[in-house]
């Protein structure tokens, strides 16, 4: 039974953690970000200066250093919701290029119909 209530606990304290304060969720999504244009450049992308993907990555440069200056103890609460928004888009307009609208197979292997297509398959 103690551990029914753990649990339960331990969940409704996780949810709500950091409601508050966005900073910790935000740094994990740019890591998360980050980590998806690395992936994507290691398999052979690559985005000129004035690009979607490098737009996403200058606005989410921007909101992750507004998200880390603002004092979010002296804001509304509800103005976190416009950290959501903005991190949807940074993910839509980082999907706006060919390499962001496959799956992640796509750096690995060459595109499908082709010889080394083939090679890569039978791996």
């Amino acid at each position: 039974m103690s551990d029914r209530r753990g649990v339960a606990a331990f969940l409704r304290d996780w949810g709500t953690a950091d409601a508050d304060d966005p900073r910790v969720l935000q740094a994990a999504f740019t890591l998360l970000v980050a980590i998806d244009l690395t992936f994507r450049m290691r398999g052979g992308a690559r985005y000129d200066l004035v690009s979607w993907p490098v737009f996403a990555a200058v606005l989410l440069v921007l909101v992750t250093t507004v998200t880390m200056v603002v004092p979010w103890d002296r804001v509304p609460r509800e103005t976190i919701a416009v950290l959501a928004v903005l991190d949807i888009v940074v993910v839509g307009t980082c999907r706006l290029s060919p390499e962001g609208s496959a799956w992640p197979s796509w750096s690995c292997c060459p595109p499908s119909g082709s010889a080394a297509s083939a090679r890569c398959a039978a791996r």
